[in-house]
């Protein structure tokens, strides 16, 4: 599925104003097409911009590409900060519906457009793979240590299990993310993925 990045108004010439325009829609066609499909000409149009101002701002499509995924990345553990101190301050629930509430919260949290980044990221070889690469794992992995360590709250039938079966959901949910069929979730994929959180709670903990 390919998700259209429309053509926007002029942009103003301020550089403060032009530089996020062009990484939203650099983040966009990344997204959709990859790195070696996208071209600082096809950037340029999306954002309606010049080529020479991409690479006044950003020097090279390559060092465009790793400010996008550095700022994907970024984005991704600030919103995950945002859901812990929102259920931080809100009344504690149980164990079980703190687990619930985090994992919901990092999917909601993160976008399509992000999560597709992310995606082209992890399954393209490019040079300067290794960094990136570690950039895009980064909102995964801390996802996956943050649950670990609620499900230290839970009494697990197997921890060693638990860890891997909280693996297998954060990039299942994951996925879903990438395919979802609009920006924001429909009902039917919000009673997914709650159905998912609470299948892999009753999975991990112990009768």
């Amino acid at each position: 599925m390919t998700c259209s990045v429309p053509k926007g108004p002029p942009v103003p010439k301020k550089t403060s104003l032009i530089r996020p325009i062009i990484l939203e829609h650099a983040t966009l066609l990344f997204g959709d097409k990859g790195y070696d499909a996208v071209t600082t000409r096809d950037v340029a149009a999306s954002a309606s911009v010049t080529e020479a101002s991409i690479y006044r701002l950003f020097k090279s499509k390559e060092n465009l590409y790793q400010i996008a995924i550095k700022g994907v990345a970024e984005r991704a553990q600030e919103q995950m900060g945002q859901v812990l101190l929102r259920i931080a301050q809100a009344p504690q629930p149980g164990p079980r519906k703190q687990i619930a509430e985090t994992i919901r919260g990092w999917y909601e949290a993160l976008s399509r457009a992000d999560a597709r980044v992310l995606q082209q990221v992890l399954k393209q070889a490019t040079p300067y793979d290794k960094k990136i690469r570690e950039q895009a794992w980064a909102p995964l992995n801390q996802i996956v240590a943050i649950m670990s360590g609620l499900q230290g709250q839970l009494k697990t039938k197997n921890a060693a299990k638990a860890a891997l079966n909280a693996q297998f959901l954060v990039w299942t949910l994951f996925q879903h993310k990438i395919v979802q069929t609009a920006a924001m979730p429909s009902k039917e994929e919000s009673q997914k993925l709650h159905a998912l959180i609470e299948n892999w709670i009753d999975l991990v903990v112990s009768d």
